[in-house]
């Protein structure tokens, strides 16, 4: 799945934005190898290339990241003076 490459510092707006998309170009497809494509045969017994489903054939992903800015559920601050390492939880993607 996914490993941390690249670090996302995440900093609260200033104004009322509530929602924030970071994009991150040009991964090579793990699904194919970068490849774009996997060879298949046709109706024929023939060899043919058969495009990647993930990457649509271009060999490269872009990662799309959405930051929704929400109140705390919690009023007091987390341990350690505001770091939020280890309080992450799984769900609500898309």
């Amino acid at each position: 799945m996914s490993k941390v490459d690249r670090m996302v510092v995440l900093t609260p707006p200033r104004m009322k934005a509530t929602l924030e998309r970071l994009v991150s170009e040009g991964h090579t497809c793990g699904y194919c190898h970068g490849n774009g494509f996997f060879w298949g045969l046709d109706e024929y017994g023939e060899n043919e290339k058969t495009p990647c489903p993930m990457c649509k054939g271009s060999g490269r992903l872009d990662a799309v990241i959405t930051v929704e800015w929400k109140a705390a559920t919690s009023p007091d601050p987390p341990e350690g003076g505001g770091c939020l390492a280890g309080t992450f939880s799984e769900g609500g993607g898309q």
